[in-house]
């Protein structure tokens, strides 16, 4: 009896990522039972104190673009803030492992063809993937493009749960979320997501990102 006692509280103990980090998906999706593990839980990037990141597009007219042989889109305003951002912080990010996620193939195929421009990330360690292709791997860094934006409210597939769960769960020390809070906020479960980062995170705007 005691070793399954034991290897149940094993179980609900995680030692990969920070704890502002993990609040949303132990809330939402394990019932508040994970904790975790003492030398993990304010793990971060060197003089880096906002783990957990949300830019709102809302308001930029940054509109999701539908590519119709592939069916999958993608928005080249996230990816201008991704790049901002990355260009901001790059002392910070510099030796970092990066993930640069997307629920959408397009967005990937977008994303790591603009990266290949683009001078300034020469030497970081970056690697651009969708959301399923990223499950079972882990990062110092994820940024995840969500890409929906559009004056309906559509969401299509982000809708997934555990598809944001996998997407959130991918990092250690820091997570950026860039997406559009007026698409995304009327859906229950990215509502929830934005009040927690209001209050747990850092809720910033792709404003300041666009007059650099």
């Amino acid at each position: 009896m005691t070793d399954k006692i034991e290897e149940s509280s094993l179980l609900t103990v995680q030692y990969r990522m920070n704890d502002t980090i993990l609040g949303f998906s132990n809330r939402q999706f394990y019932k508040g039972m994970l904790e975790s593990f003492p030398t993990n839980k304010n793990i971060s990037l060197p003089n880096d104190d906002l783990p957990l990141v949300f830019i709102d597009t809302a308001g930029c007219g940054f509109d999701e673009i539908l590519n119709p042989k592939q069916k999958s889109y993608k928005n080249e305003g996230e990816y201008f803030i991704l790049r901002e951002y990355i260009l901001k912080k790059h002392e910070i990010l510099a030796g970092a492992e990066i993930g640069i996620i997307s629920p959408y193939a397009e967005q990937v195929r977008y994303v790591s063809d603009e990266i290949e421009k683009e001078p300034a990330f020469i030497g970081l360690n970056l690697e651009v993937n969708t959301i399923d292709g990223f499950q079972g791997q882990e990062k110092d860094v994820i940024f995840i493009s969500l890409v929906r934006s559009n004056d309906k409210s559509e969401l299509g597939f982000i809708k997934d749960n555990r598809r944001l769960n996998v997407a959130m769960t991918r990092a250690r020390k820091k997570l950026v979320i860039i997406g559009d809070s007026a698409t995304i906020g009327n859906h229950p479960l990215y509502n929830e997501l934005l009040n927690h980062i209001e209050k747990n995170g850092f809720l910033d705007s792709a404003w300041n990102y666009m007059m650099l």
